[in-house]
């Protein structure tokens, strides 16, 4: 069984092209690194396997279903099922607490809110202490944990992740790492982190490579 699918798909920006991918899929529990030498080239790519924005070429399916033929109505409603994403911006609700903006998370997802799993993440991210705290008075680094907490709330079939260890020293980033290998793996999320940190890529074994990677 297949979570994502990609096939044929292509993207340029003018006549410059950004990649050109064959074939790709994911499938559950997967782990993968996502690698390309330009920003752009990630985002965009980040944008069209969620469905945020639709293939210039080829095509991208979610549980099966091709999303050039959805309205974005219809897109966004699938990508709430399938997905939460850790944008390299960090996009917490500053007005709200870390507690809400998981609440929100749970509804968004159409999942219902589990008091004793909410609990369970933040512990198992070290943040509990924060879960009264308004986003707008977190640190860079506390957002970023409080913005992983709030997208493994909803337990996703996939979680994606844009450089979340870039700001983080070695001794955080290897707890880190353990920390979501634990946390996706019992929720049964598979993950795609876009990265070149060579701390996480040595953890994931399943690599793809965009254009403009040596």
């Amino acid at each position: 069984m297949e979570l994502l699918r990609v096939s044929l798909l292509k993207f340029a920006i003018g006549r410059r092209p950004v990649f050109d991918l064959e074939s790709w899929a994911v499938k559950p529990g997967e782990h993968w690194v996502i690698q390309d030498s330009s920003a752009v080239g990630i985002s965009n790519f980040i944008a069209l396997i969620s469905g945020i924005t639709i293939p210039q070429s080829g095509e991208i399916y979610l549980g099966g279903t091709a999303l050039s033929s959805l309205s974005a109505e219809r897109r966004d409603t699938l990508r709430s099922q399938f997905f939460s994403i850790v944008f390299r911006s960090i996009r917490l609700i500053g007005a709200l607490t870390v507690e809400q903006n998981m609440k929100l998370s749970c509804y968004f997802s159409g999942k219902p809110w589990r008091e004793d799993y909410a609990k369970h993440i933040l512990d198992k991210l070290e943040i509990a202490p924060l879960r009264k705290k308004y986003a707008s008075q977190l640190s860079v680094e506390e957002a970023l944990f409080a913005a992983i907490a709030r997208a493994m709330i909803s337990r996703p079939k996939i979680l994606v992740m844009d450089d979340p260890t870039r700001t983080l020293d070695d001794a955080t980033t290897k707890n880190l790492i353990k920390q979501l290998m634990e946390i996706a793996e019992e929720a049964g999320s598979a993950m795609i982190v876009a990265t070149s940190d060579h701390r996480m890529t040595s953890a994931i074994s399943n690599r793809l490579t965009l254009n403009g990677m040596p």
